[in-house]
């Protein structure tokens, strides 16, 4: 097997797997349609409603559910900011931009609003 020869086959290879990948996203959109169908059929027959499957429920509504002392409105102060308009409240873990000022020697008093 020469240079060109495995050159051509993983050329090849690569057609291949496109077809193949083509092949399968009509495959997809194929069954879709009929997935859907049945989805609302099963949504009808159960009356379910979207509420019911969580999709008007943000995950910040959900986490005020489970967590009472947020549901009350009180929100954190923001204690740091940069330049760019990134906050941090000062609790729970340091946030990623803080972080990089830190380790390029800034210090957390810099940020202090």
């Amino acid at each position: 097997m020469t240079f060109q020869e495995d050159t051509a086959s993983y050329v090849e290879l690569q057609e291949k797997i496109k077809q193949l990948q083509n092949q399968a996203e009509q495959a997809r959109l194929k069954e879709i349609e009929s997935v859907i169908e049945d989805i609302k059929a099963k949504i009808a027959l159960y009356k379910i409603e979207a509420k019911d499957l969580g999709f008007f429920e943000s995950k910040a509504s959900e986490k005020k559910k489970n967590m009472p002392h947020l549901a009350e409105g009180k929100s954190t102060q923001i204690k740091y900011r940069d330049e760019n308009g990134n906050a941090w409240g000062g609790k729970g873990a340091r946030p990623l931009w803080l972080k990089e000022q830190l380790a390029k020697g800034k210090k957390l008093e810099d940020f202090e609003v």
